[in-house]
């Protein structure tokens, strides 16, 4: 396995969608040219592979008794019928969800964040115990002083 080199989040993202088969036509010959023309992302994109085969490999298979009882069940399913929405009223209801959606942007503007709530007493928080705050040897400056959250990075699977 090649060392973890950090990508930009939408370039990783290429990466698995690529390593998944899930990239739509269009936006799979512009990732591969990409990667073709960088040895680190063909690399990167080589251990995404290989983490999946291996997943894949260790992924438990069904009983034989289970997938005849799925192919059953599948043969005896009713094929889904093709309606067709009508425009007619699938349009004006567009319309509403638009508005409803522009009107609630406007109220968010117009009443913005909503108001922190002060400590307790004590000086611990008021909010619920899902929703402590980290602890401040986790908090980082960003390069302009406002406090980030740590980032989160995913489980490495080869090691």
């Amino acid at each position: 396995m090649t060392e973890s080199l950090d990508f930009p989040p939408a370039v990783e993202a290429d990466l698995v969608a690529l390593a998944d088969d899930c990239l739509s036509r269009c936006c799979r010959s512009e990732v591969e040219a990409r990667i073709a023309a960088d040895v680190a992302l063909t690399a990167a994109l080589e251990d995404q592979r290989r983490a999946l085969s291996l997943l894949a490999a260790a992924a438990p298979r069904p009983s034989l008794a289970l997938r005849s009882r799925v192919a059953e069940l599948a043969a005896a399913a009713p094929a889904p019928s093709r309606r067709r929405v009508r425009p007619a009223t699938s349009a004006p209801a567009a319309a509403a969800i638009g508005v409803l959606a522009a009107v609630a942007m406007l109220l968010a503007a117009v009443l913005g964040p909503p108001a922190r709530s002060s400590p307790t007493s004590r000086g611990e928080s008021s909010a619920p115990s899902g929703l402590a705050r980290p602890p401040l040897h986790q908090i980082q400056l960003s390069t302009h002083g406002a406090p980030e959250a740590p980032r989160i990075r995913p489980a490495r699977l080869l090691d």
